[in-house]
């Protein structure tokens, strides 16, 4: 393994332990205004409200896009598939890309683990919308570095660790709960 790999390995593990860390401080010390009582309804609710702003990456990432091909009209603008294309609009373009693939998994895993968690830990939720900011703005950030594209990893592997985790816990509280989890349970 060369150095380039041992650094995304260790950006690998790192994001899991922070990942995990901020679960640990979401659960336990994290104070939220959270439904007393949620429904499965006021659950959605809830976490859709948060989800607004897991968007941002997204919408940042289209509008990066759309200003480079704007101030490229000769190449870009008129025809997007002309390969005359700068590192830089290369760099937009795959951060879009990978910010979409990522966003829909968060979203989908997100609202499924807030129909399922504990009434006490839907601060989780804000916590997962949280990491997965940070870590696109990470990703992209170390992506424009030219010298070290490989900067990329801690922020690709911060996204990453949140949609594991979260899509984990989705899946064991699942298993625990069962599908019918507070289906039953009158509307308020």
């Amino acid at each position: 393994m060369d150095s380039e790999q041992r650094r995304i390995v260790m950006a690998g593990v790192l994001s899991m332990l922070m990942v995990l860390a901020s679960l640990y401080i979401a659960i336990n010390h994290y104070p939220l205004l959270i439904p007393p009582k949620p429904t499965p309804s006021m659950r959605l609710v809830y976490a859709f409200r948060y989800m607004s702003f897991s968007l941002l990456p997204l919408l940042f990432g289209i509008q990066n896009v759309a200003t480079r091909r704007f101030h490229d009209m000769k190449n870009l603008g008129f025809d997007p598939t002309e390969q005359k294309v700068s590192r830089e609009f290369q760099v937009a373009e795959r951060f879009l890309l990978n910010t979409l693939e990522q966003t829909v998994l968060h979203v989908v895993i997100q609202l499924s683990l807030a129909t399922m968690l504990p009434a006490d830990w839907l601060g989780v939720t804000p916590t997962f919308v949280v990491i997965f900011v940070i870590g696109r703005i990470l990703y992209f950030i170390g992506y424009m570095d030219e010298k070290r594209p490989t900067n990329r990893a801690f922020g690709f592997a911060l996204t990453l660790a949140g949609n594991i985790v979260s899509l984990l816990m989705s899946i064991v509280f699942l298993m625990w709960n069962g599908p019918n989890f507070e289906l039953n349970k009158p509307t308020q």
